[in-house]
């Protein structure tokens, strides 16, 4: 009798245990395991202004934000959400300046593990075939991710894939 109580009340912890596991958000689960992280794309475009070679930024206020849209929009600034920096940070990629249209860049994939966070970006270039308009041009993106831990050390990655042609 005394185990079948036992094992009933193990039973009973267990899936307590698994319960709250499973409902905890997903944000409080990023911050604290490994793996991919979730982001969401904030804005992107083929004309940052005042950016003419690669670069990359990590955004923690209000005040850096509106720094890194100075730098692609001037001050011609479009109206977008705001970020809850409380929770969130914002991953801003440049790609460069380049003589025609087709280039892109994209944040592929953000990968959390014991040390360090990575991003992963993809630097796209348009198809041979492709008939591109000879503009210059310098895409970006910026993306929304939870914050990171304290203890992770932000760094990244550089691929190279081809952009469909529009």
């Amino acid at each position: 009798m005394k185990d079948t109580l036992f094992i009933g009340g193990l039973c009973a912890v267990i899936v307590l245990v698994g319960a709250a596991l499973y409902f905890i958000e997903p944000s409080q689960q990023s911050a604290s395991s490994t793996g991919t992280v979730m982001f969401e794309r904030y804005a992107a475009g083929q004309y940052a202004l005042n950016v003419d070679t690669q670069r990359n930024y990590l955004i923690q206020s209000q005040e850096e934000l509106e720094s890194a849209l100075t730098l692609i929009h001037g001050n011609e600034r479009p109206s977008l959400p705001p970020v809850d920096f409380e929770k969130n940070e914002v991953l801003a990629v440049f790609d460069g300046t380049h003589s025609t249209g087709g280039y892109d860049i994209q944040v592929a994939e953000i990968v959390d593990s014991q040390l360090t966070r990575t991003v992963h970006i993809k630097h796209l270039h348009p198809d041979e075939n492709c008939s591109v308009p000879s503009v210059i041009t310098s895409p970006y993106e910026l993306v929304i991710v939870p914050k990171m831990r304290d203890t992770l050390h932000l760094t990244h990655t550089d691929g190279v894939g081809v952009a469909p042609c529009r």
